[in-house]
């Protein structure tokens, strides 16, 4: 290819440019946004005020093409959070900690007790029913959500 005059010199430096950065583009185009997870009904069950541990329920919708890990979960006034899936060994029901909870492409993942849920360990101080526990949740496509979990009754119908 022959490109004439002085309009081609710069011609092709900004051609050459932009099928540089064109992966750059792409990169952004799929970067995740907060719309892409939407965590639902986030609730932590109540518990004695001598308790060492709470547990954290919820919904997580992925409403992307591709599956999305819970990767931690943090919150103020504790030692630290820790995902857990409780299921049946041997015929005995036990607690396993897990690295990461995956939600699905286009789909719900349900933390519930029995199941998939998060540890809230060693708290400061018990909160009250009714009381809101900021969390933090931290997901493997980047994004983090700050979000307001009510303490409920053990047997307190919950919303969906």
């Amino acid at each position: 290819m022959r490109i004439n005059g002085v309009g081609g010199i710069y011609f092709l430096p900004l051609f050459l440019a932009f099928i540089y950065a064109l992966p750059a583009f792409a990169e952004y185009k799929n970067q995740a946004t907060p719309s892409d997870i939407k965590i639902i009904n986030p609730w932590v069950r109540s518990a004695p005020p001598t308790a060492s541990v709470l547990g954290l329920f919820m919904q997580i919708q992925n409403h992307t093409p591709n599956t999305v890990r819970l990767l931690s979960a943090s919150a103020k006034g504790y030692q630290r959070g820790e995902l857990h899936l409780s299921k049946q060994v041997n015929g005995v029901m036990k607690m396993i900690k897990q690295d990461s909870i995956a939600i699905k492409p286009n789909s719900t993942t349900t933390l519930k007790p029995g199941a998939f849920h998060i540890m809230l360990i060693k708290p400061k101080s018990v909160p009250n029913i009714g009381s809101k526990v900021v969390i933090n949740l931290v997901f493997d496509n980047g994004l983090s959500y700050k979000i307001d979990a009510e303490v409920k009754a053990k047997n307190q119908p919950h919303s969906h």
